[in-house]
Parts: C-alpha cells; sequence; structure tokens
C-alpha cells in the first residue's frame, strides 16, 4: 500500500473543491489517459493532460455539478479508488439526477497516469441532454 497516494488525492479534492484547478490538476501526468464511457458526450478514451482538460470542460458544457461528497475508499499499490455523490444538471434541459459515480486513479512515480470514470448511470445522463 501507497501511504503517500490517498493524501494526494485529498489534497487534489480540497484543492478542486476550492476554485484551484491548477492545484487540483498538479497530480496529473501530463501523459496522463481518461477513459469514460463512449456514449456520454464527453466519452471514450483521452490521451495527454490538454485532451483530459478538454473532456472535463465538455463535461462541465453540459452540466452543472455538484459534488455532494467525494471520498477516497481505498489505496493499494498504485491504484486509489474514489466514490462522488454528484447532481448532474443537464445545461440545456435542467432536468436533473444524482448519482455516484467510481474513478479509479493509476499513479506512476507520484503522478495520475490513468483515471478510469464509471457514472451510476451513464444512460441517465444521456437522457438528460434529451429535451423532454
Amino acid at each position: 500500500m501507497h501511504s503517500d497516494l490517498a493524501p494526494l488525492v485529498e489534497a487534489s479534492l480540497a484543492a478542486s473543491a476550492a476554485g484551484d484547478a491548477q492545484a487540483a490538476m498538479a497530480m496529473f501526468s501530463p501523459d496522463v489517459v481518461a477513459r469514460y464511457a463512449a456514449s456520454l458526450p464527453f466519452g471514450g478514451e483521452h490521451a495527454g493532460l490538454p485532451a483530459y482538460l478538454a473532456a472535463l470542460g465538455r463535461l462541465n458544457e453540459e452540466f452543472r455539478l455538484q459534488v455532494e461528497s467525494a471520498e477516497v475508499v481505498a489505496a493499494e499499490g498504485d491504484r486509489v479508488l474514489l466514490f462522488l455523490d454528484i447532481v448532474y444538471e443537464a445545461q440545456r434541459t435542467g432536468r436533473t439526477a444524482r448519482q455516484r459515480s467510481v474513478e479509479v486513479l493509476t499513479f506512476d512515480s507520484g503522478v495520475v497516469v490513468a483515471v478510469d470514470v464509471y457514472h451510476g448511470d451513464a444512460a441517465q445522463l444521456v437522457e438528460l441532454l434529451r429535451r423532454p
């Protein structure tokens, strides 16, 4: 177990909550690979920090996010597991849903090299974007 990984992630989460994006992203490798469900507008594999930031930008274009809780639930080997309880509000429709997302962060040499994001219900998020 890498006892130093959980505090790195917790510091990044705190920086993000405080609106300090630069500090929040400091733990990510320039070569990070992020993966989201392909069905999402920001989905697929995003290789490199600029591509990951673009995916996050697209996420924030589509949804207003309210993170209700973010918790490191495990740190074992080179991986950290996060649970995030988030209210998603579709920017276009105003429709909302509360979901738990799970993120698996993979570290190498003290930086995140992979982010695998599992939304509680990706199909529900897509549906929020459709006009009723």
